[in-house]
């Protein structure tokens, strides 16, 4: 028998699969065993894999070009009043899509550890130096925010220039769509 106590300040027990090998020898006494009466399994076996619970965000829709802005939000609710183990980690942002002159996306880039009930904020144009993330303007796509916590929410904004007469241009929010990860890599679970 397994048996741990999560330790998630820091971060025990640690991400990795726990593999292990065994040899099952006769369960005849016949010589030679009959077949099937003899299981070698001395190969290497994955017996269980501890994954870090993470989140994923979808914006569906960003955009830095030609007057237009997006502002995201992305909040680490793990703090809450219901007992959630608090929880803290960086946000690694992907970029998929172009720049205005089809220059390529941005590489990715990952944030500061962002604290239980804190929040990542920044708009494509200006980023937000202080927690890590570099402008991206002149970038159109989509993003996907991986969270290194639980229940990461994303909210964004998109906002048009003000016009020549002071007046606020055109705006639609949404909120980040929560993908479902499996714990093997390269997959997505379907909603």
């Amino acid at each position: 028998m397994l048996g741990w106590r999560a330790n998630t300040p820091n971060d025990l027990p640690a991400v990795g699969t726990l593999r292990t090998s065994a040899c099952i020898g006769p369960i005849s006494d016949a010589v030679p065993p009959e077949p099937g009466t003899f299981v070698d399994t001395g190969a290497r076996r994955s017996i269980f894999t501890i994954a870090r619970c993470t989140t994923a965000l979808l914006f569906p829709f960003v955009t830095s070009q030609v007057g237009w802005d997006t502002s995201i939000a992305i909040s680490n609710t793990s703090r809450d009043p219901l007992g959630t183990p608090a929880q803290a980690g960086p946000v690694t942002l992907y970029y998929y899509g172009v720049g205005e002159k089809n220059e390529p996306a941005p590489r990715p880039q990952t944030s500061v550890v962002i604290p239980a009930g804190g929040q990542l904020v920044f708009t494509l144009a200006t980023g937000n130096p202080a927690f890590g993330i570099v402008a991206a303007p002149g970038f159109q796509g989509y993003l996907f925010a991986l969270c290194q916590f639980q229940f990461a929410d994303g909210f964004a904004i998109v906002r048009g220039a003000v016009d020549s007469n002071g007046e606020s241009g055109t705006m639609a929010s949404y909120a980040a769509q929560k993908i479902p990860v499996c714990v093997q890599p390269g997959q997505r679970q379907p909603l």
